[in-house]
């Protein structure tokens, strides 16, 4: 409730993997007015630690407000990436604000990405 924006999800992958499409699914009255996209790789040889990994910035998305729907329709967006990556940084900017939303939350009800697993060879080479 009112909290501080951006808020942030950070989502680590098992092994670094080749990602082709991330799918965000909105909530129909908490949403977002953006959401920043990031990926990050381990430097070779080193442990997966989110606190060593540099970021990439791969850019953003706007969500509309859904007024024409009167807040009934839920907003699917897909985002084709091709990137390397094991490391998913995710910010969601401040919120539309309506009558459903009085304390300024965002609320993703999906999220769904695509690609495949690199092999060592492979991920070392990014």
């Amino acid at each position: 409730r009112f909290c501080d924006f951006p808020q942030e999800i950070v989502l680590t992958f098992e092994t670094p993997v080749h990602l082709r499409k991330v799918e965000f699914l909105s909530h129909q009255s908490k949403i977002a007015t953006r959401i920043e996209l990031f990926t990050g790789l381990p430097f070779q040889g080193q442990e997966p630690r989110l606190e060593d990994v540099t970021f990439k910035r791969l850019g953003y998305l706007s969500l509309d407000c859904n007024e024409r729907s009167e807040f009934q329709a839920r907003e699917l967006k897909s985002v084709y990436v091709d990137v390397s990556a094991q490391f998913l940084r995710i910010l969601f900017h401040k919120c539309h604000v309506n009558r459903y939303n009085i304390v300024n939350q965002v609320g993703l009800i999906a999220l769904n990405c695509q690609g495949e697993v690199l092999g060592p060879d492979l991920a070392a080479g990014q």
